[in-house]
């Protein structure tokens, strides 16, 4: 169970724009993990409030920031700290061991041209590192446009192959 403590308190300015793009995806991203070494995004979630044009991303430091994807590029506005549950811990390790891992952004891009593009960047929902099939993987999730239907995608966080892409309609 994870533990919130705010730090901060939203502010919204400009237009929210969706995800549209692998360029899109990784600056959101980029934007959560900021400029600090060896920081990374261990799951990037889209929010179905505000028009679901906003971004949580979970930190391996334990902090949570919220991303707004606006007309200027995205941008953090906030910010809070989380405690890590031990699978995240466990993730976090896995990834700091080997630092030729696939990214959130990339499983993303792959997951959709595995669908053959049957999956579109607008129904984007959220990317997370996960042990599944007894290996370390990107769970991808993607929403059907108007809330109806959720299909997953599993990448292979090391090697970049997509396991499996599943419908749970």
């Amino acid at each position: 169970m994870k533990r919130t403590v705010t730090v901060g308190f939203l502010v919204f300015v400009g237009s929210i724009v969706g995800a549209q793009s692998f360029a899109d995806i990784h600056a959101i991203i980029s934007a959560a993990a900021g400029d600090e070494p060896g920081v990374f995004v261990i799951e990037v979630s889209r929010e179905s409030e505000y028009g679901g044009r906003m971004y949580t991303a979970d930190l391996s430091t334990g902090w949570e920031v919220y991303v707004e994807n606006a007309g200027n590029g995205p941008r953090v506005f906030d910010r809070e700290r989380e405690r890590l549950d031990s699978e995240d811990r466990r993730a976090i390790r896995a990834l700091e061991n080997n630092a030729d891992h696939v990214t959130l952004a990339e499983a993303v891009r792959r997951t959709i041209e595995e669908s053959g593009e049957a999956l579109a960047w607008e129904d984007f929902y959220s990317a997370s590192y996960d042990f599944e099939y007894g290996r370390l993987v990107v769970e991808v999730d993607f929403r059907a446009r108007g809330g109806w239907g959720r299909t997953e995608g599993y990448v292979d966080a090391f090697t970049g192959e997509v396991l499996q892409i599943r419908n749970d309609d």
